[in-house]
């Protein structure tokens, strides 16, 4: 005869009981209690996590918005102050001064840049300049003003790059080997990418080096003295007034 499993149930306790050696289920009551506990428990777990989900959700924009502004902080505005502004009609009129003029010396001091060699890098050479336009040289260059700052063309004159290439020199802006616009306000200073000529380029990457002439020229007009009525002078009609050069070296 085969053996049969008796339960009894006890509401004392909640471990089964074992009457004929045979394994017996807990009673429902039990298991139902079991259940709530269970699902109380995962509630408050749940409870629990929500608020963290939300603080973390709520800090990944914070973080999205703090890593936008670190890109837009000072040290990257200062990457993109490099400018390069083109070449309109006055800057493709400028260039090398045939011979002296009558420029005011105080005019000389409008406009300072960087003697130091400069690194050429993917054909651009960047050039410093600082605008000293002060209001006592606003006399003596008509058309110019102190909110205007300093306005012309920034050109680099390579007096050997018609020789290296067996050329023949047809006027002195064959010698420039590239230049761009200026405009900088009175007080600042900005740097300013200076395109060079394909043929500066590649001459620059095969010789690694390079002297130049950095030229400035301003806009605007200036008193001369009258060959023709001594002691008058007269507005001229140029436009183009040399203020500034200096040697440097282009380094590839």
């Amino acid at each position: 005869m085969p053996r049969l499993a008796i339960e009894r149930y006890s509401a004392d306790t909640a471990q089964p009981q074992i009457l004929s050696g045979t394994y017996r289920h807990p009673h429902p009551r039990h298991v139902a209690a079991t259940t709530v506990i269970a699902v109380v428990a995962a509630v408050a777990a749940y409870l629990l996590v929500l608020p963290a989900t939300g603080v973390a959700a709520t800090n990944a924009p914070s973080r999205s918005q703090a890593g936008a502004s670190s890109d837009s902080g000072p040290g990257v505005a200062a990457r993109r102050r490099h400018r390069r502004p083109g070449c309109g009609t006055f800057c493709q009129h400028a260039g090398p001064a045939a011979g002296g003029g009558d420029t005011p010396p105080l005019l000389l001091r409008a406009v300072r840049t960087s003697r130091r060699p400069i690194r050429v890098v993917n054909g651009v050479a960047p050039v410093s300049v600082t605008c000293r336009f002060t209001q006592a040289m606003e006399p003596l260059l008509v058309g110019a003003t102190v909110a205007k700052g300093c306005v012309g063309a920034l050109f680099l004159v390579d007096g050997n790059v018609v020789d290296r290439h067996g050329g023949r020199l047809r006027s002195l802006r064959d010698l420039v080997v590239g230049s761009v616009n200026l405009a900088v306000p009175s007080g600042r200073t900005e740097t300013i990418d200076v395109p060079l000529t394909r043929r500066e380029r590649n001459d620059l990457k095969r010789l690694h080096r390079l002297r130049v002439e950095l030229e400035i020229e301003l806009k605007g007009r200036i008193y001369y003295d009258d060959p023709d009525h001594p002691g008058q002078r007269v507005l001229g009609t140029d436009t183009h007034q040399h203020v500034w050069t200096i040697t440097i070296t282009l380094r590839g």
